[in-house]
């Protein structure tokens, strides 16, 4: 695990509602998820998300603690989403 410098841009942030777990999705071509402590704004490198040269540009959890994102995946690792 790694500090948020591993991200870079993080555009999207979603609260767990099952766990209130606060996690950060990577853009500018760098689609890494992270965990931040909202007390200290520190963030924990989870892993990639596999999606190569793209960007998470939104993330949102139902109610029941499942993850959606919305990404760019045209390659050009943007802002926008696809």
């Amino acid at each position: 695990m790694g500090s948020i410098n591993a991200v870079g841009t993080s555009p999207s942030l979603a609260t767990d509602p099952t766990t209130g777990v606060l996690y950060g999705g990577g853009g500018g071509g760098n689609p890494n998820i992270i965990t931040i402590n909202p007390n200290t704004g520190v963030g924990v490198l989870l892993g990639a998300s596999g999606l190569g040269f793209a960007a998470i540009s939104a993330l949102d959890f139902d109610a029941n603690g499942i993850l959606f994102a919305s990404v760019n995946i045209a390659g050009d690792g943007g802002t926008g989403s696809d």
